[in-house]
Protein backbone atom coordinates (compact mmCIF):
# COMPACT_ATOMS: atom_id res chain seq x y z
CA UNK A 1 0.00 0.00 0.00
CA UNK A 2 1.31 3.43 -0.95
CA UNK A 3 1.71 5.79 1.99
CA UNK A 4 -0.14 9.11 1.83
CA UNK A 5 1.85 12.20 0.90
CA UNK A 6 1.08 15.55 2.51
CA UNK A 7 2.35 18.90 1.30
CA UNK A 8 3.73 21.14 4.02
CA UNK A 9 2.03 24.54 4.07
CA UNK A 10 2.87 27.65 6.04
CA UNK A 11 -0.36 28.52 7.79
CA UNK A 12 0.48 32.05 8.89
CA UNK A 13 3.39 34.36 9.75
CA UNK A 14 4.07 32.32 12.89
CA UNK A 15 5.05 29.23 10.89
CA UNK A 16 8.49 28.55 9.45
CA UNK A 17 11.92 27.31 10.49
CA UNK A 18 13.16 28.69 13.80
CA UNK A 19 16.17 26.41 14.31
CA UNK A 20 18.46 24.05 12.42
CA UNK A 21 19.67 20.81 13.94
CA UNK A 22 22.91 18.94 13.31
CA UNK A 23 21.87 15.29 13.06
CA UNK A 24 23.19 11.80 12.41
CA UNK A 25 20.35 10.87 10.02
CA UNK A 26 18.94 13.84 8.09
CA UNK A 27 15.32 13.28 7.06
CA UNK A 28 16.05 14.70 3.60
CA UNK A 29 18.75 12.03 3.21
CA UNK A 30 21.39 14.61 2.22
CA UNK A 31 24.71 14.79 4.07
CA UNK A 32 26.87 17.87 4.22
CA UNK A 33 29.94 18.23 2.00
CA UNK A 34 33.42 16.76 2.54
CA UNK A 35 36.85 17.46 1.24
CA UNK A 36 38.30 14.99 3.72
CA UNK A 37 39.94 12.21 1.72
CA UNK A 38 39.99 9.90 4.76
CA UNK A 39 36.22 9.68 5.09
CA UNK A 40 34.35 8.56 2.00
CA UNK A 41 30.85 9.09 3.37
CA UNK A 42 31.43 11.59 6.13
CA UNK A 43 31.32 14.99 4.58
CA UNK A 44 33.07 18.18 5.69
CA UNK A 45 33.60 21.33 3.69
CA UNK A 46 36.86 22.20 5.38
CA UNK A 47 38.51 20.53 8.39
CA UNK A 48 40.60 23.56 9.40
CA UNK A 49 37.90 26.16 8.90
CA UNK A 50 35.23 23.98 10.57
CA UNK A 51 32.60 24.70 7.91
CA UNK A 52 29.70 22.54 6.74
CA UNK A 53 27.75 22.93 3.51
CA UNK A 54 24.68 21.06 2.37
CA UNK A 55 20.99 21.07 1.58
CA UNK A 56 18.59 22.32 4.23
CA UNK A 57 15.46 21.46 2.23
CA UNK A 58 14.91 19.87 -1.19
CA UNK A 59 11.65 20.44 -3.10
CA UNK A 60 9.29 17.51 -3.66
CA UNK A 61 11.56 15.16 -1.70
CA UNK A 62 9.40 12.63 0.17
CA UNK A 63 10.27 12.74 3.87
CA UNK A 64 9.05 9.74 5.86
CA UNK A 65 7.12 10.39 9.06
CA UNK A 66 5.39 8.14 11.59
CA UNK A 67 2.92 9.77 13.95
CA UNK A 68 0.85 8.13 16.70
CA UNK A 69 -2.28 9.89 15.43
CA UNK A 70 -1.73 9.87 11.65
CA UNK A 71 0.31 6.69 11.26
CA UNK A 72 2.94 6.42 8.53
CA UNK A 73 3.10 9.05 5.79
CA UNK A 74 5.39 11.30 3.78
CA UNK A 75 5.63 15.08 3.71
CA UNK A 76 6.94 17.20 0.85
CA UNK A 77 7.85 20.85 0.43
CA UNK A 78 7.22 22.73 -2.80
CA UNK A 79 9.91 25.06 -4.13
CA UNK A 80 7.63 28.02 -3.35
CA UNK A 81 7.18 26.93 0.28
CA UNK A 82 10.92 26.38 0.67
CA UNK A 83 11.64 29.87 -0.64
CA UNK A 84 9.14 31.36 1.82
CA UNK A 85 10.67 29.33 4.69
CA UNK A 86 14.16 30.60 3.83
CA UNK A 87 12.90 34.20 3.60
CA UNK A 88 11.21 34.00 7.01
CA UNK A 89 14.26 32.31 8.57
CA UNK A 90 16.57 35.06 7.33
CA UNK A 91 14.12 37.87 8.09
CA UNK A 92 13.80 36.67 11.70
CA UNK A 93 17.58 36.52 12.19
CA UNK A 94 17.76 32.85 13.20
CA UNK A 95 21.28 32.18 11.80
CA UNK A 96 22.67 31.39 15.27
CA UNK A 97 19.82 29.15 16.50
CA UNK A 98 21.08 25.54 16.42
CA UNK A 99 20.85 22.25 18.28
CA UNK A 100 22.03 18.68 17.95
CA UNK A 101 19.59 15.83 17.25
CA UNK A 102 16.66 18.23 17.86
CA UNK A 103 17.34 18.11 21.60
CA UNK A 104 20.42 19.99 22.86
CA UNK A 105 20.82 23.68 22.02
CA UNK A 106 24.33 24.63 20.95
CA UNK A 107 26.05 27.96 20.52
CA UNK A 108 29.04 28.89 18.41
CA UNK A 109 27.42 27.81 15.13
CA UNK A 110 26.29 30.34 12.55
CA UNK A 111 24.72 29.97 9.13
CA UNK A 112 27.08 32.30 7.26
CA UNK A 113 25.50 31.80 3.84
CA UNK A 114 22.27 30.35 2.52
CA UNK A 115 20.50 30.51 -0.79
CA UNK A 116 17.81 29.03 -2.99
CA UNK A 117 19.05 27.13 -6.05
CA UNK A 118 17.75 29.01 -9.10
CA UNK A 119 19.73 27.19 -11.80
CA UNK A 120 21.25 23.81 -10.91
CA UNK A 121 23.82 24.07 -13.72
CA UNK A 122 25.27 27.37 -12.49
CA UNK A 123 24.53 27.23 -8.77
CA UNK A 124 27.21 28.06 -6.21
CA UNK A 125 26.92 24.54 -4.75
CA UNK A 126 28.58 23.26 -7.96
CA UNK A 127 31.82 24.92 -6.78
CA UNK A 128 31.76 22.45 -3.88
CA UNK A 129 31.00 19.45 -6.10
CA UNK A 130 27.33 19.35 -5.08
CA UNK A 131 24.22 19.46 -7.21
CA UNK A 132 20.70 20.11 -5.99
CA UNK A 133 17.40 20.58 -7.80
CA UNK A 134 16.07 24.06 -8.51
CA UNK A 135 14.22 25.32 -5.44
CA UNK A 136 16.53 23.65 -2.89
CA UNK A 137 17.62 25.64 0.15
CA UNK A 138 21.39 25.29 0.67
CA UNK A 139 23.41 26.49 3.65
CA UNK A 140 27.01 27.03 4.70
CA UNK A 141 27.60 26.93 8.46
CA UNK A 142 30.64 27.84 10.54
CA UNK A 143 31.24 25.82 13.72
CA UNK A 144 33.34 27.84 16.15
CA UNK A 145 33.40 25.40 19.07
CA UNK A 146 36.16 22.74 18.93
CA UNK A 147 34.31 20.29 21.21
CA UNK A 148 31.16 20.51 19.07
CA UNK A 149 33.27 20.16 15.91
CA UNK A 150 34.71 16.92 17.28
CA UNK A 151 31.19 15.65 18.08
CA UNK A 152 30.14 16.49 14.53
CA UNK A 153 33.11 14.59 13.09
CA UNK A 154 32.33 11.53 15.23
CA UNK A 155 28.55 11.34 15.09
CA UNK A 156 26.71 13.84 12.88
CA UNK A 157 26.18 13.92 9.12
CA UNK A 158 23.63 16.48 8.00
CA UNK A 159 21.19 19.31 8.61
CA UNK A 160 17.60 18.99 9.74
CA UNK A 161 15.26 21.96 10.01
CA UNK A 162 12.88 22.52 12.90
CA UNK A 163 9.64 23.57 11.34
CA UNK A 164 6.49 24.99 12.86
CA UNK A 165 3.93 24.14 10.20
CA UNK A 166 0.66 22.49 9.37
CA UNK A 167 -0.30 19.76 6.93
Amino acid sequence: MELPVYEIALKDDEHGVDKISLVESPAIEENWLAFNEDAANFQFANQEEQKLIGALLVPNKKIYRNDAELGEFYVVFTAETIEEIALRYNKNGYATKWNTEHTTDVSDVVLTENWIVKDSQFDKSKAYGLEYPVGSWVGLAKVEDEKLWNEIKENLKGFSVELLSSL
